[in-house]
């Protein structure tokens, strides 16, 4: 009834598009909820940030709960949306710090996509700043996937004689290039000493450990099945044996 008479009138008003305490309340509930489900129902969690994101565009809060969707779709597989909220703060005004701890996410999500040349322009810059160690781990990963261990061992050389922790990261790295550069030599027996010299040290490894062992049968595999002068049998023989020095890793059999 107010509205009608004011535009019967003429008269104009400015209405708050974010209206005092209920709209706050409102706003911390959704926030609050989202940390709570993040672990146990991250869909919940997702579905109040972006509520959240909706009714609050202006929100001094935005750009967390950008990246707390971020990491929650990247959780969930669904790297393009993780991209695309990551990419959502970068728009804006953020700081360098900000900005370098973002592109390093953006750069998993481009990993984890397979998408290697996106993830290799977006690190390469990050190497004269602050995360230049994070930036060179993820580049071995990348030059590695690549089918280039050469280029991805001097990446990780270079992030190795950096002081830092021992990520997950940094063990991905080191199992998928190590791996690939054994399959680079020409004889099945060096393959097979170098494959098992690169096994993930344990207790850390333990979270890259299926990969290894993956990867280092397809890899022997291939290289076994070059060998001219083997038969069936033969081959066979030394890929059980292979088979059983990886046992010894815990490698499921």
């Amino acid at each position: 009834m107010l509205i009608a008479y004011c535009a019967l009138f003429g008269i104009t008003f400015a209405v708050p598009s974010q209206p005092g305490p209920r709209s706050n309340a409102e706003a911390r509930a959704l926030i609050q909820s989202s940390y709570k489900n993040a672990r146990k129902n991250p869909e919940r969690a997702i579905s109040d940030l972006e509520l959240f994101l909706d009714r609050y565009p202006k929100h001094s809060d935005r750009d967390d709960a950008e990246e707390r969707l971020g990491d929650l779709f990247f959780k969930q597989g669904q790297q393009n949306d993780a991209e695309r909220h990551y990419n959502a703060i970068l728009l804006g005004k953020t700081t360098p710090s900000t900005e370098n701890r973002l592109k390093i996410k953006v750069a998993r999500t481009q990993i984890a996509a397979a998408n290697y040349t996106s993830a290799k322009a977006t690190l390469l810059p990050l190497l004269k700043g602050p995360r230049k160690r994070d930036a060179l781990i993820l580049l071995a990963f990348v030059s590695a996937s690549m089918n280039l261990p050469i280029e991805g061992k001097a990446y990780l050389d270079a992030a190795e004689i950096i002081p830092g922790e021992t990520t997950s990261d940094l063990l991905r790295a080191r199992v998928l290039v190590n791996t690939k550069r054994c399959a680079l030599s020409e004889r099945f027996q060096t393959v097979g000493l170098c494959l098992e010299q690169s096994a993930p040290e344990m207790p850390l490894g333990q979270s890259v450990l299926p990969d290894w062992c993956q990867r280092s049968k397809s890899i022997y595999a291939s290289a076994l099945s070059q060998v001219q002068n083997f038969d069936a049998a033969d081959k066979k023989y030394e890929l059980d044996l292979f088979n059983k020095k990886l046992s010894l890793f815990k490698c499921p059999q």
